[in-house]
């Protein structure tokens, strides 16, 4: 009976350890709360200038933003773990000032309202032995993919061009 409880006890620290994709709202969600995170549609860069595919992306974020004038918000961008930490560091911080930038010069967004932030490396959906675990290679992409994303982070919903300096 004790061998049962050692395997019972080891797979609940297993799950509770197994790493789980963020729970994310939908950018159609119409209430948020300080805190929640949207997963922002695919925005595909070349080093680090906005690719050709992208301006729908981000014409997306920008009616969010339009719709939601008292949101601060987050723009996070997050690389896989594909060169180093250093390069990934100020890869994804050259890709969220990028699209801050865009979002205001394109769309009239306030720098005020939003926050660029480059994550790197540092929170992996999917951590680099996961990842090498995984026979089939369009797998192992497809998870790779899902390490490099941009999150909108809803930072304050009472955001008022006063309340920021």
């Amino acid at each position: 009976m004790k061998w049962l409880f050692n395997i019972f006890f080891g797979l609940i620290l297993f799950t509770a350890n197994a790493q789980q994709p963020p729970a994310y709202k939908s950018i159609n969600d119409t209430s948020f709360i300080k805190g929640d995170k949207i997963l922002a549609p695919v925005i595909i860069f070349h080093d680090s200038r906005i690719g050709n595919t992208a301006h729908d992306s981000i014409a997306k974020i920008a009616a969010f933003l339009v719709s939601h004038p008292t949101y601060e918000v987050e723009i996070g961008f997050f690389t896989d773990f594909r060169g180093s930490d250093v390069y990934n560091k100020k890869y994804s911080t050259a890709q969220a000032n990028t699209v801050v930038n865009y979002l205001e010069k394109k769309f009239g967004i306030p720098l005020k309202q939003i926050v660029p932030y480059g994550y790197g490396e540092t929170k992996l959906i999917y951590n680099e032995q996961d990842v090498m675990k995984e026979s089939d290679s369009a797998v192992k992409e497809k998870m790779m993919q899902q390490n490099r994303r941009c999150e909108i982070k809803i930072l304050d919903t009472a955001y008022t061009s006063a309340t920021k300096k």
